[in-house]
């Protein structure tokens, strides 16, 4: 059931007309009219009219401008709304019936290996689940451990918070900048809501005084991650993985982080973290 701000900023959103929303699509998709008409088997003269209302797209012109637009499930249910039409795509609890066999596929994936960090986070980078590497690396590298107390543990904040991981990253200007244009360009792509913009306004709080300059179209695949605390030390490089082309909103907005480790010591350490229930590092 969605929350009275998510339905607030819906409605934000569908004060637009279907046009300054299909031009919004088209501009962040860098495309042209003649390209998207092109592909879509239009034309651009009858694109310029449906962006400035002067014609209605059918429902099937519609869904196929958004998908060449590469729109999110979660905003093509808004396109389709404005436009007069029902919605297509569904978005499920994680607790649904339906959603149990995903859940199940999921957590395979992330305790997979085990000794290798691995997440399972949702469109606000809230942790679904975690398998063991990761926990034990929090528990060995945070710095106030009453914050993984908190519920929900939140991906941004483990890293960004000095007080909790983030003082135990040694190349932390790089961390900051790669991870808040991870989550700046997820927000771009998936849309923003109350939630998200709290969360990014919160990490700012964090921002180091030389962030590193990225360019923000352009993604960051893979991230270096250097952690070190006394004489304990880990280097890994992380990546994040997406769903490819679901048709659940709930399966499409989630992403699961992988970190492996650069050398011999830090895949040592991160053995000797899983296995050693009692370990000196906690």
């Amino acid at each position: 059931m969605k929350s009275d701000r998510d339905l607030a900023q819906q409605r934000g959103v569908e004060q637009k007309s279907i046009g300054e929303q299909l031009k919004l699509w088209r501009t962040r998709s860098h495309i042209s009219q003649l390209e998207l008409a092109l592909e879509c088997n239009s034309s651009s003269r009858h694109l310029s009219f449906l962006e400035t209302g002067k014609a209605h797209p059918t429902r099937e012109l519609l869904l196929d401008l958004a998908r060449v637009l590469h729109v999110p499930l979660r905003s093509r249910n808004t396109l389709l709304i404005s436009a007069g039409y029902a919605p297509l795509f569904e978005e499920t609890g994680l607790s649904d019936q339906e959603m149990k066999q995903i859940r199940k596929m999921l957590s395979i994936m992330v305790h997979k290996y085990n000794h290798y960090p691995s997440t399972l986070i949702d469109r606000h980078w809230n942790i679904i689940e975690s398998n063991t590497a990761f926990k034990r690396m929090c528990i060995a590298f945070v710095h106030d451990p009453r914050l993984l107390d908190k519920k929900p543990l939140n991906l941004l904040r483990i890293f960004l918070d000095p007080d909790c991981v983030g003082r135990s990253i040694q190349n932390f200007n790089d961390i900051y900048s790669t991870m808040l244009n991870r989550a700046r360009r997820f927000v771009n792509i998936m849309g923003s809501d109350a939630e998200n913009k709290n969360l990014l306004n919160e990490v700012l709080q964090y921002r180091p005084k030389n962030p590193k300059a990225l360019d923000e179209d352009i993604p960051q695949l893979v991230m270096p991650l250097h952690l070190k605390k006394n004489e304990l030390e880990l280097s890994l490089f992380t990546m994040v993985a997406t769903m490819g082309g679901p048709l659940n909103i709930t399966l499409q907005e989630m992403q699961m982080e992988f970190a492996l480790p650069t050398d011999e010591n830090s895949n040592r350490v991160l053995l000797e973290l899983v296995e050693n229930s009692d370990s000196l590092y906690e």
